[in-house]
């Protein structure tokens, strides 16, 4: 009995690794694949595996031949028959791994000589032939090798690919067939050098699928040099590799934290978080040493955080929900300075978190618990806080120009959560953090989101349990002096209708799609309320919509709220830089 071949795989994402459980989950969902080739070779050459673990995981395969081939001739008696050979031999090759001869797709442009056929040619280009063939397969993902490889050829079919996937699905040159309902997804395989960056996905075959691999390169018996290829392919291994290629449209905004205050006006507030977007791309990689040592040390007392007001919500909020997630609630709590006074000292360790290092109950905690080698997590150095504690870490070297504190509040959250990460053995995903964060400290929210802006009196944040909706209601009255308040986690569902007005604000955060259908009916559709959503999602409400990070969403949520409060404060004709009692230290140590 023939053994069937099986391939597993492996993925990387910004928690870590995962193992999808088949072909369609490891490629997002995809069933209809559109491989192209820039020549007959190419595609079991980078992609022999997948191929296999596609055609027997009920995947449809599509293959779609770039060149004709005619260079592929051995000696000068070879050439004028080559290409019907190298045909021959093509469709022997794919049906060695399930493709059959009909999926086989040829456009026929002369081998090496790709380069003289891109964008619009007297031959009509091969991004019109790529759209064409699309429209006919109408594929979920398309594949093409990686635009760093050595090969000329390959180079320009990586950005015919490029561009042909957005035409077919746009409303141009209809006379190649009705344009796909959306971009499919875009995939590189590597032939002879590897990708410009890391690969996300790992493919490894049993030795009945590499097999099958093997023998479908080996048809080419028209290619002398294909001997060394399936040589090295041995050496190597059943492995292949493969990597999502995604793109993000050109906004100025984007850069426009490189350019600091100049860019972004005068505001205090706007150039501090213009500052945190910066502090967060150049984070330290480490993790605090001190932190991580204390959470693992499980023989030691748990970790107590006591703060007060921004050092304390989102901080300890967001290590807090990170730490249920990842079943680490045993070594972590949090309280504020005069709960903590009323606590057990002798069954905790203190980490001290202060914007300022002049917070009076925290200090006051501090000194009411000798012997516990309090950590202190400070946005600034120098105060008493410092001097009491045993270790220190510092956020900044300068301190933030407004009242409402910013940099120091999401510094002081990515290290506790950074430390918590090392310590669970969980990816930081620092990079994609930095870079969501970038263009979100100077977006506009969408003209919908901004209508609502003027005339507001209150503003309800309703969100997770994870410090961004008390963060954000402090931060409503330190910039916009108007009423913030975040109810509870789901209260939003149990009652609040009852007491708002067409002057409230309803900030939804990333509310759960199971919910949206009575937020819908309670709030918008049984009040006169504004309603607004942050979420990565369409969901109810005027709806702004931002990056998904999965649970390291909730660092963006916060800064979007940040700009939708300065919106908020120049709607009302409010200066966020001038508050009328507001003060920088909530109950400073004199």
């Amino acid at each position: 009995m023939t053994t069937k071949p099986a391939v597993s795989f492996a993925r990387r994402e910004a928690g870590g690794v995962s193992a999808p459980r088949d072909v369609v989950a490891a490629f997002d969902g995809a069933r209809r694949w559109l491989i192209i080739a820039p020549h007959d070779d190419d595609a079991v050459l980078g992609m022999g595996l997948a191929i296999v673990a596609a055609t027997t995981g009920g995947v449809q395969v599509d293959v779609a031949i770039v060149s004709d081939g005619r260079m592929g001739y051995g000696t000068a008696a070879e050439r004028d028959g080559i290409v019907a050979r190298r045909a021959v031999e093509t469709r022997d090759s794919l049906t060695r791994v399930g493709v059959p001869a009909e999926r086989v797709h040829w456009l026929g442009f002369p081998d090496s000589d790709l380069p003289n056929h891109q964008g619009a040619t007297a031959d009509g280009g091969i991004a019109r032939a790529l759209t064409r063939v699309m429209r006919q397969v109408r594929p979920d993902a398309v594949f093409a090798p990686t635009n760093a490889d050595l090969h000329p050829d390959h180079r320009v079919v990586a950005s015919e690919t490029d561009i042909a996937v957005f035409h077919a699905a746009g409303e141009i040159w209809l006379e190649l067939g009705p344009q796909l309902e959306r971009v499919p997804a875009r995939w590189d395989y590597a032939v002879y050098c590897p990708f410009p960056e890391p690969p996300t996905l790992l493919a490894r075959g049993d030795d009945a699928a590499f097999a099958a691999k093997v023998a479908s390169v080996e048809a080419y018996v028209s290619q002398g040099q294909i001997a060394s290829l399936i040589a090295s392919m041995r050496a190597a291994g059943p492995l292949e590799t493969y990597l999502r290629r995604t793109w993000t449209p050109y906004r100025a905004s984007d850069t426009v934290a490189l350019f600091g205050a100049a860019a972004v006006g005068d505001s205090g507030c706007q150039r501090d978080a213009v500052r945190a977007a910066a502090w967060v791309a150049t984070m330290p990689d480490a993790p605090w040493a001190e932190l991580v040592s204390a959470l693992k040390d499980r023989a030691a007392p748990p970790l107590l955080l006591v703060g007060e007001g921004s050092s304390r919500l989102f901080p300890a909020g967001f290590m807090l929900s990170l730490a249920r997630r990842w079943g680490w609630l045993d070594r972590i709590a949090a309280a504020s300075g005069r709960i903590a006074q009323t606590l057990d000292a002798t069954k905790w360790r203190p980490l001290a978190l202060s914007n300022s290092g002049r917070t009076r109950e925290v200090y006051d905690f501090i000194k009411a618990t000798p012997g516990t080698r309090p950590l202190a997590l400070l946005g600034l150095d120098g105060g008493p806080i410092a001097q009491a504690a045993a270790v220190k870490r510092i956020v900044l070297d300068q301190p933030e120009e407004a009242v409402a504190a910013t940099i120091s509040a999401l510094g002081q959250a990515l290290i506790l959560a950074q430390g918590l990460a090392s310590a669970a053995g969980k990816a930081f995903p620092r990079a994609a953090i930095a870079t969501a964060l970038a263009p979100l400290v100077t977006a506009e929210p969408p003209d919908a989101v901004r209508a609502l802006l003027p005339g507001v009196k209150r503003v309800f944040w309703c969100g997770a349990d994870d410090g961004v909706a008390a963060e954000l209601a402090l931060k409503t009255m330190e910039i916009t002096g108007l009423v913030g308040i975040a109810p509870e986690t789901g209260l939003v569902l149990h009652g609040l209708e009852e007491v708002l007005t067409e002057s409230d604000l309803v900030v939804l955060i990333d509310p759960p799609r199971d919910d949206h259908g009575p937020l819908q009916k309670y709030l918008i559709d049984g009040t006169s309320t504004r309603v607004i959503a942050l979420a990565s999602a369409p969901a109810v409400g005027a709806c702004w919509l931002q990056p998904d990070l999965g649970e390291w969403s909730p660092p963006l949520r916060l800064v979007a709220g940040w700009r939708l409060l300065l919106c908020l404060a120049a709607a009302i004709g409010r200066d966020p830089d001038k508050p009328a009692r507001a003060r920088k230290v909530g109950n400073p140590i004199v």
